[in-house]
């Protein structure tokens, strides 16, 4: 499985200012590809282009040979729910759910929270946050905050696996 971007361009604007500018990389299976620039250079845009959050301006992102922008709405939100796992700069943790629920957001939407349970726990009891299970997002400090939102990133066993601002546990 790979990743394939072809001359990505993204502009915002009007007049248009270009963020992107004829982007083009691959991202093979098993890589770990780290971004870096300074605030303001593109970053985010980048990985909200490759996660198909974003459109390009111009340019494609191919997965696998497909091209993400030719998918329907209905066969993106299933492509991003199923092969790709997000943790943001910001949690996103939905304040009413438990940890275990936030864990399972994603399995959720596809009707595959049952399935998804037993490893949604193990993964708790792996990040050292099993008794917290139960807890509201406001009731978690906030490193554990990020390691429940890391689990939920990782809970439909994603192909691809996108951090931003990557929590220090990723680069010890």
């Amino acid at each position: 499985m790979s990743i394939i971007m072809s001359n990505v361009t993204k502009s915002f604007g009007n007049p248009p200012v270009s963020v992107l500018k004829g982007v083009s990389a691959e991202i093979r299976e098993g890589e770990m590809v780290s971004i870096t620039g300074r605030s303001g250079s593109g970053k985010s845009t980048l990985l909200y282009i490759i996660s198909s959050l974003d459109r390009p301006t111009a340019g494609d992102v191919r997965v696998n040979n497909i091209s993400l922008f030719s998918l329907s709405s209905r066969e993106l939100h299933e492509f991003r729910n199923q092969k790709m796992g997000f943790v943001f700069q910001f949690h996103h943790l939905l304040p009413e759910l438990s940890a275990l629920e936030n864990i399972l957001m994603p399995s959720l939407k596809m009707k595959l929270a049952q399935d998804r349970r037993s490893f949604a726990q193990d993964l708790l009891r792996e990040f050292g946050i099993a008794d917290k299970a139960n807890n509201l997002p406001s009731q978690l400090s906030g490193g554990e905050q990020q390691r429940v939102a890391i689990a939920r990133a990782l809970v439909m066993r994603p192909a691809f696996l996108l951090l931003m601002n990557p929590p220090e546990i990723w680069t010890q």
